[in-house]
């Protein structure tokens, strides 16, 4: 199960990059991006499921949804920004 993680970690960090408008030039130009990358809290919430699964032998509600609230809006500011930026919202 921890290498699925590891591998939707991988994915998620990837494409989050997307969405980092510094990025574009070089995505453009089918290279990859200056490390380190970071998750979204898509991973996060993928972790909490597993943990919750590990944890419990299964899904228990209570446990999962505060799971998911500890690991809440881990996105990084830039991924924040861009995300914002995307659906024409612009902070004040």
């Amino acid at each position: 199960m921890r290498d699925s993680l590891r591998g939707l970690a991988t994915g998620d960090a990837f494409g989050a990059q997307f969405f980092v408008p510094d990025n574009r030039e070089t995505l453009r130009a089918r290279r990859l991006p200056v490390g380190p990358w970071s998750w979204t809290d898509d991973t996060e919430m993928a972790s909490s499921v597993v943990d919750v699964l590990t944890r419990c032998s299964g899904v228990d509600q209570d446990v999962l949804a505060r799971s998911f609230a500890e690991r809440h809006d881990f996105d990084s500011p830039e991924i924040r920004r861009a995300r914002r930026e995307r659906r024409g919202c612009r902070r004040r």
